[in-house]
């Protein structure tokens, strides 16, 4: 837990992992050079290096550190010394001065060592005189704070806010990975559907010429050409809207990774394509276990626990708060007088004696209002945390349904969405061979090229659906950073499949 820099430079590299464990060295072309364009590995590294949320979490990292030692010092050692001299109007002089060690154990018992010493001189005599104690002490609590449970109850509170924020800080990186691979495959999607809207209006400027010609050939009607320029003018309505869609995607990426528009451009694209999919229906079937599987790993959930369990702490600290004050001191002192004015010829000499000391203290707040407001505090405080945790589980287990059934349909999309295209190229190439031996009408075949034109669409937005149900999937079930000794985060390569167990 005190290693809360390592922590957090684990975190700000280990998205730059190919392999399950976190990998330090990033390949050196990642590093202060330009990219030709942006990978998913380079995109996550940045966002786990500029995102705001894991930024703020190391500073909460750093506060309950602080806290931690705070709570900690209670149980420091305290030396005090003091020293008076006074002096009458009628010429005596007395010199006072004590040294001590005190500290109180987890245990609530509290040790005490003492040397006091007192001399005093009066001119008008020839023999001063001098007193020393040395003592040691022991207390005891009876009622409140007895036991580290209570004694202790402010420091093993902290410790579990550390932990705490700790888990906090990986949940914030989860986040971000899941919400940067996401955006990175809408920005992928926005770029094809680009080309497919800059290709589809070539096709549209290349048919107005070659109807032109047939026109001026005299082989068909002047008036196809209205039709055609119609078909070139939507063409071109819809590539300047997939042009808009890009600049939006692009500027939502660089919101996740830190980089503005410019800095986007410059990485030129998405350089990584999406997931591969082989037409096979590996559809989830075991919903329950991965409901189970993420309360056991979602650290969002953890540190909720951790907070309550620290809680809990509090409520027993306020309860035992509510008793009265009760203790015994136990003293052994060795006691004496000499003379001089030097008191520590006392213990040299051996001038005093020994002396057993026994006492109790009683303190009781009649009222004890604030003791009886913090315990009423704390406990709708715990109340409040322990429901908040069962919504949470509801939520995680209605996140992983719904991320399975999520990727189920995907699935199922992905496959009719890339069914659908090679149809409707089929038909496409049909109706053109139809149109030239005069089957059919130019209408007929610019309303299939854009039926296909649809359906090459739908099936881009199918895939960044389908990559995206992947990073849903994995963050639901808690699978985007592990929980080991070692920073941990998922294999890029992960991001990419999701093999159902069998």
């Amino acid at each position: 837990m005190a290693n809360v820099m390592s922590l957090a430079n684990g975190l700000a590299v280990m998205a730059m992992a190919v392999c399950p464990m976190a990998l330090a060295q990033a390949p050196a072309s990642t590093v202060g050079q330009p990219p030709s364009g942006i990978s998913l590995l380079r995109a996550l590294t940045l966002s786990l290096q500029k995102n705001p949320d894991i930024q703020i979490s190391e500073t909460r990292i750093a506060i309950s550190q602080g806290a931690l030692q705070a709570a900690g010092g209670t149980f420091d050692p305290l030396l005090n010394a003091s020293t008076t001299v006074a002096e009458t109007t009628d010429k005596v002089r007395t010199t006072s001065s004590s040294i001590g060690v005190s500290q109180q154990l987890r245990s609530g018992i509290v040790l005490g060592s003492n040397l006091t010493a007192r001399s005093e001189n009066t001119f008008a005599s020839a023999t001063p005189g001098s007193e020393a104690t040395l003592g040691v002490s022991i207390g005891f609590p009876i009622l409140r704070g007895r036991g580290e449970e209570f004694a202790a109850a402010a420091e093993n509170a902290a410790k579990l806010s550390l932990i705490k924020s700790e888990y906090d800080m990986r949940h914030a990186a989860s986040v971000a990975i899941y919400s940067t691979a996401v955006a990175y495959w809408n920005l992928r999607a926005a770029e094809e559907i680009l080309d497919a809207q800059r290709e589809s209006e070539a096709r549209a400027q290349r048919l107005v010429g070659d109807i032109q010609r047939l026109i001026n050939a005299g082989e068909r009607p002047a008036a196809d050409i209205n039709l055609i320029n119609a078909n070139l003018t939507g063409k071109r309505t819809a590539r300047l809207a997939a042009e808009q869609s890009l600049i939006n995607a692009r500027l939502a990426l660089g919101e996740k990774i830190g980089l503005d528009y410019v800095g986007l451009q410059e990485a030129a694209k998405a350089s990584d394509g999406f997931p591969a999919y082989d037409g096979k229906m590996a559809l989830i079937e075991n919903g329950p276990e991965l409901v189970k599987k993420a309360t056991e790993k979602r650290f969002d959930l953890k540190s909720s626990q951790t907070n309550l369990d620290a809680l809990r702490i509090a409520v027993n600290a306020a309860r035992d708060n509510l008793q009265p004050i009760l203790g015994v001191t136990l003293g052994a002192n060795y006691v004496g007088r000499t003379t001089g004015e030097n008191p520590l010829l006392v213990l040299s000499r051996r001038a005093g004696d020994p002396q057993l000391t026994a006492g109790l203290t009683y303190t009781w707040d009649v009222v004890n209002s604030k003791s009886k407001g913090n315990f009423l505090s704390q406990s709708a405080t715990y109340d409040q945390q322990a429901v908040a945790i069962r919504a949470l589980q509801l939520s995680i287990g209605v996140g992983v349904e719904n991320a399975v059934a999520g990727y189920n349909r995907s699935v199922q999309q992905l496959a009719e969405s890339q069914l659908t295209v090679d149809l409707y190229t089929k038909i496409v190439e049909n109706e053109r061979t139809k149109l030239k031996i005069g089957s059919t009408t130019l209408l007929d075949v610019v309303n299939v090229e854009s039926q296909r034109q649809d359906a090459l669409l739908n099936h881009i937005t199918q895939r960044a659906a389908y990559a995206s149900a992947i990073a849903a999937l994995r963050y639901q079930i808690g699978e985007l950073i592990s929980d080991g000794p070692a920073t941990q985060v998922l294999s890029v390569e992960q991001l990419r499949a999701y093999a159902p167990p069998l």
